[in-house]
């Protein structure tokens, strides 16, 4: 299926511009829910819409109302009715309880609801979540536009949310349909929820007649203490074990496995934020992100990089699979899509960027960079994203900060207006601010970084590689510090 379709008025416009501009206007087709929804608690809905070609447009909706919000979203654009029907039956190819004639959807894979209910229960769970800084998945930015807006207009109807009046994370609810980590969500309910606020189990006993409430599941990492019940007493055990790591490190005597350096990298990171000061790690992390929403994707190229607006569909899709390819491991495959890249959209910044990403990703004392980025910032002076990969190679090459400003660390100077952003951008940006907060040696400013990397589900390979050098400037710190017996109560 092509990305984009025509209009009625003939201009081009690809799927997600069609939800997000002119979806409200289609009439509604149908509206689905799975059934138990209200015992299990996690409802799949459907809202599907009809042109006037007779085709559907559909959005589906993951919605977890125990704490998680809409947890998966995605749609179906401008396919036939039939092909809506086997769509919605292969939803639920597994259950017994799927029909076998596809002329009808009767009420046992989906029950047939109004709109307003629909309505109310994503949105329902949508605020629930939000309620503890939990952002929906990524792609709701398109599909909530298959939807009303939020108003007055819509009725309002009484969801229950979160169970026995506190948020409930059920932790196996992340695993098939979010990118987020038990321990993202564990610290957004700290954070907004606040301890013994709220419960955290396994599916299983969620839906055992003899849940234990005191349960603890099983997830957590064989040491993680909860940050609110981290004492002075568990600091002085994690100074011990600090030093004798670091004595058999000193003596060559550490055979450490994967499982080791997971622990030791877990009790630095917990004795740094014991260390540090809150109230200012609060301003820090304040000061360089404010309050914007931020999605990173490394699937999805944001549409304020590229022309796609003037591309047809098999054109855009052709401009994507190429920026994908370009992080390829295969050096001859990465070439071979740059130079198509830029023949297919010269003379696009964002193109130049990801060239020099992908020759840094390489060989990073590759003169050639230094060459073509002084090429690149000549031709496009005012792309910021580029100015921003000038600065870092300033700081990479000479070590010297000092001629940074406050100002050109901060994620508005470089992303101003901006909601989405591609991970090589994110990258770029967070690996400067690592750099940058490693050799100014503050604690503060290093787990604000780091909090950011997790606040925006940075991908794991790029989260790794952050996290190292993150690391390396906490563990230094927190040696001098805790080793010196600074820390602070």
């Amino acid at each position: 299926m092509n990305r984009k379709n025509k209009s009625s008025k003939g201009e081009q416009m690809n799927p997600d511009q069609y939800i997000q501009k002119r979806a409200r206007q289609l009439p509604l087709f149908e509206c689905l829910v799975s059934p138990g929804w209200e015992v299990d608690r996690q409802p799949a809905v459907i809202v599907s819409r009809k042109h006037t070609n007779g085709n559907i447009t559909a959005c589906l909706y993951v919605v977890d109302l125990l704490c998680l919000g809409v947890i998966f979203t995605t749609h179906v654009f401008n396919v036939s009715e039939e092909e809506y029907k086997e769509l919605v039956l292969g939803i639920f190819k597994d259950s017994e309880q799927a029909p076998s004639d596809t002329d009808d959807i009767p009420g046992e894979p989906f029950e047939r609801i109004s709109y307003i209910l629909a309505h109310n229960i994503i949105y329902a769970g949508y605020e629930y979540a939000a309620d503890f800084d939990i952002p929906p998945h990524k792609d709701f930015r398109v599909t909530r536009y298959m939807l009303e807006e939020d108003n007055e207009e819509i009725a309002l109807m009484d969801i229950d949310c979160g169970h026995n009046g506190k948020p409930l994370f059920v932790t196996e609810n992340l695993t098939d349909y979010s990118a987020f980590k038990p321990e993202f969500i564990i610290k957004k309910l700290n954070q907004h929820a606040g301890e013994g606020n709220y419960e955290v189990i396994s599916s299983l006993d969620f839906f055992d007649p003899d849940y234990d409430e005191e349960y603890d599941f099983d997830n957590i990492p064989e040491g993680y203490i909860d940050p609110e019940d981290y004492t002075p007493e568990d600091f002085e055990e994690d100074k011990k074990y600090l030093a004798v790591v670091l004595e058999e490190s000193t003596e060559g005597k550490s055979e450490e496995d994967d499982r080791d350096v997971g622990m030791f990298q877990m009790i630095v990171m917990r004795m740094a934020f014991y260390l540090a000061n809150e109230e200012k790690l609060q301003e820090v992390y304040q000061e360089l992100f404010g309050d914007e929403e931020i999605t990173v994707d490394q699937d999805w190229v944001p549409d304020e990089v590229l022309p796609f607006e003037e591309m047809d569909g098999q054109m855009e899709d052709k401009v994507e699979d190429l920026v994908d390819n370009i992080f390829s491991d295969d050096p001859l495959q990465m070439d071979a899509s740059l130079k198509e890249l830029h023949e297919l959209v010269p003379n696009q910044p964002f193109v130049a960027f990801l060239e020099l990403v992908a020759l840094h990703s390489r060989s990073p004392k590759d003169k050639t960079i230094r060459e073509l980025l002084k090429k690149y910032t000549q031709l496009h002076p005012d792309d910021s994203v580029l100015r921003l990969f000038e600065v870092y190679y300033r700081v990479l090459d000479s070590k010297d900060i000092s001629f940074l400003s406050r100002e050109q660390l901060k994620l508005r100077t470089w992303f101003s207006g901006r909601r989405f952003l591609h991970a090589a951008e994110a990258m770029v940006y967070c690996t400067f601010l690592a750099i940058v907060m490693h050799q100014k040696d503050s604690l503060e400013d290093l787990l604000a970084v780091s909090s950011f990397a997790m606040d925006v589900q940075l991908p794991q390979e790029i989260n790794q590689s952050l996290m190292g050098l993150v690391m390396i400037g906490l563990t230094q710190i927190v040696v001098e510090r805790a080793l010196d017996g600074e820390a602070n109560s």
